[in-house]
Parts: C-alpha cells; sequence; structure tokens
C-alpha cells in the first residue's frame, strides 16, 4: 500500500490519495467506515460483497465498486472464493464530475471491466516506484490518469447503454424539476441539488441532450 494521504499536492483539481493490492483470506470484512475520499476498487479474482446504504452488491472477478467520500459503507470478501483486488483513492474538485461523466453517481455504484491485467500493472508500477519530491508526484499524477484512461476504455457496453440511460434520466428529473418551480426563483445550483448532481455535469448534460444550456433552459 502506498499512502500519500496528509501530503500537499500541486493538482488540486485531481490526485491520488492512495493505493495497493491485496489477496484476501476468507470472510476478511472492513468496516464499517467511511473514507476522507473516493477509493475505486477493481477485483482481479475471486468474490466478495459491498455493502453501502443497505443494499448488499455480490460481486467477482472482473468487478469493481466506488466507495464515495464519508459514506459509510462496509466489504467483505466470500468465504469459499476470497477475493483480490486492487484500489486507488483519490480526491480533488473535478473528481466527482470525472466519475459522473464515467457513468458512476450515488446510485450507481459498481461497474464491469475487462482490464484488469493494466489496472494491476499500473498500480504495481505505482507502488514499485522510488521516486520522490515534484517528480513522484508528476509521475502520480500520469499513472493516475492512465488509470482512468484504461478504466474509462474498457467498461462494458451494458454500463455504457446504462450511462446513456443515466443521462437521460437527470435531464428528465431536472426538466420537471425546473416546470414545478420555475415561479420560485430558482438558481442552477438548486436544480443540481434536486437531481444529486453537480452544477457543471447538469450543465455537460444539458448541453449533450438538449443542446442547451441549464441557464439557458431556465429563462
Amino acid at each position: 500500500t502506498l499512502t500519500l494521504e496528509g501530503k500537499k499536492s500541486h493538482f488540486h483539481e485531481l490526485h491520488m490519495s492512495f493505493c495497493g493490492h491485496s489477496v484476501c483470506y476468507p470472510d476478511n470484512s472492513i468496516g464499517p467506515a467511511a473514507h476522507p475520499c473516493y477509493v475505486l476498487h477493481y477485483i482481479l479474482d475471486g468474490k466478495g460483497q459491498y455493502q453501502v446504504d443497505g443494499r448488499t452488491y455480490s460481486l467477482g472477478k472482473n468487478q469493481g465498486f466506488l466507495i464515495e467520500p464519508n459514506v459509510m459503507s462496509s466489504y467483505r470478501s466470500d468465504h469459499e472464493d476470497p477475493w483480490t483486488y486492487l484500489w486507488i483513492g483519490f480526491e480533488g474538485s473535478t473528481a466527482r464530475t470525472l466519475l459522473e461523466a464515467m457513468g458512476f453517481s450515488h446510485q450507481s455504484l459498481t461497474y464491469s471491466a475487462n482490464c484488469g491485467s493494466k489496472l494491476l500493472k499500473i498500480v504495481t508500477a505505482i507502488l514499485k516506484s522510488e521516486l520522490d519530491g515534484l517528480e513522484q508526484e508528476l509521475y502520480l499524477q500520469a499513472q493516475l490518469f492512465q488509470f482512468f484512461s484504461c478504466l474509462s476504455h474498457d467498461l462494458s457496453t451494458d454500463r455504457t447503454i446504462f450511462r446513456s440511460d443515466k443521462q437521460n434520466y437527470y435531464v428528465r428529473a431536472a426538466e420537471e424539476f425546473i416546470r414545478e418551480h420555475y415561479a420560485e426563483n430558482i438558481t442552477v445550483q438548486d436544480i443540481a441539488d434536486a437531481v444529486e448532481i453537480s452544477r457543471s455535469y447538469l450543465s455537460t448534460l444539458f448541453q449533450t441532450v438538449l443542446h442547451t444550456s441549464p441557464s439557458e433552459y431556465l429563462a
């Protein structure tokens, strides 16, 4: 495990907090606990369960799950076929927007992808790095973007379709909120809060789906 928590970063928009790789023993349980940053897990082998907000997800090889900041969650390896996984923690002002663009949300915290060998290679390179100072920070930043590049390229077709449906859902929900509350001097931030996504992502969705901005639509 590599931990960078507490260290200042030059990359306030997005930077790595920690990463690691673990071969778990049967019934190995983590949590319930809340983390200060996003943590993305990818399962290389075996099975286990992820629990958050009363929901339980049974997951296996080539699947993964996202832990959101300050949200209580827990996860446990299977009794007979315990999982092996890697993880990467990150934070920054654009982290949420990036995840939303990849199809993640509070209601969509799991995924499927077939890029395990690539992700493991990236994490292993990070863990073996002997750099320090600014040179290390720049190297880790490059690896972090490579990690997201591999993952976003290799997300399953089903998830791509689901992401498109989810985008339309957010836009429809925003339109409904506007229709019901436009006389109350609502703002674009009020709309984003109502549908539980960031303002920047709401603007992206409106431009993609409706070819206009939320403020123009509201006007």
